[in-house]
């Protein structure tokens, strides 16, 4: 019995040894936990005290959110306009039944049928990656970008992934679109190795033109008019994106997570679950004009997604 009352004394002692020593590293570990969060404010403070002076000295002027959305709204609008051809009678997918079937208006049908079309080409080629432009050397600066830095969110598209939005990783990305930018106005030779800029911003750049071309003569004429507006299109997209691409803030361009799809595909998704159409996509930034707060995202005004969507019937 006496064994029994000591053995349980001493429990008790080791047990209230315990909660003091648990109480006590509570206490300490809360402890850390403020003074690592004070130091983690100050630091952050002052990062970005030292980067507001950086872009001082910069004399660096962002663009504004209104006038991000006036660029994107005038590009829609040339979309629209070059969407509004006539289509050839003998249509290999879309023929004049299946989409009087589909449509109550077949003819705002066809245009929003190229519209998405040529929104896909615009944001395969062009605005899936900041770096996309410039062709193969563009396709090296992607791996070098996302290699460099921490892995962002995956893209639901299969397209690009960008890194994580911090402040040295933009500072890269505008940087060293500023200089690939700059290598394209400026004379070089064939062992300058700015030409490769030169020579994949050229190349893609063509490629854009051609593509969107395909599009429309797979359904509709084409004449030396059509050509010269989808130069001028290509020409806008590409000088919109150049100005994002060097803004100290994050501007992303989002589509449909469900990718780009063929006519074939489209045409099985009207017959199916149903077919979703762009005829604009969303228009995000992350952080403030100035590159700070980049965890924090908003809208574009006037960017939001606009989707048509044709139910099945």
């Amino acid at each position: 019995m006496q064994y029994e009352q000591k053995l349980n004394q001493l429990n008790n002692d080791h047990a209230e040894e315990l909660a003091r020593e648990r109480q006590e590293n509570e206490g300490k570990l809360s402890q850390l936990i403020k003074s690592n969060e004070k130091a983690k404010k100050k630091f952050e403070s002052e990062v970005m005290a030292m980067q507001r002076a950086v872009y001082a000295r910069d004399n660096f002027t962002p663009v504004s959110d209104r006038e991000l959305g006036e660029n994107f709204e005038s590009l829609s609008h040339d979309i629209k306009h070059l969407a509004m051809r006539t289509w050839k009678s003998d249509q290999r997918i879309w023929s004049h039944e299946i989409v009087k079937r589909v449509a109550s208006h077949p003819i705002l049908m066809r245009r929003e049928l190229l519209q998405d079309s040529i929104w896909w080409i615009l944001y395969e080629m062009i605005f899936c990656s900041p770096f996309r432009i410039f062709g193969e050397e563009g396709r090296l600066l992607e791996k070098q970008w996302s290699d460099s830095f921490e892995r962002g969110t995956e893209s639901d598209d299969g397209t690009f992934s960008w890194p994580s939005p911090t402040l040295q990783t933009e500072r890269w990305r505008y940087e060293t679109v500023k200089q690939c930018h700059a290598a394209l106005k400026e004379p070089t030779s064939e062992l300058d190795p700015r030409a490769r800029v030169k020579k994949g911003f050229k190349e893609a750049r063509d490629s854009v033109i051609a593509a969107i071309e395909d599009a429309i003569m797979d359904v509709a004429k084409i004449d030396e008019r059509v050509t010269s507006d989808i130069e001028r299109l290509v020409k806008k997209a590409i000088n919109i994106w150049l100005e994002c691409g060097i803004q100290r803030c994050r501007i992303v361009i989002s589509m449909p997570s469900s990718g780009r799809n063929s006519e074939e595909q489209k045409l099985k998704l009207v017959n199916g679950p149903g077919l979703d159409l762009v005829l604009a996509p969303l228009v995000t930034r992350y952080g403030t004009g100035d590159g700070l707060d980049l965890k924090k995202i908003s809208i574009v005004s006037g960017c939001t997604s606009e989707v048509q969507r044709y139910p099945n019937k």
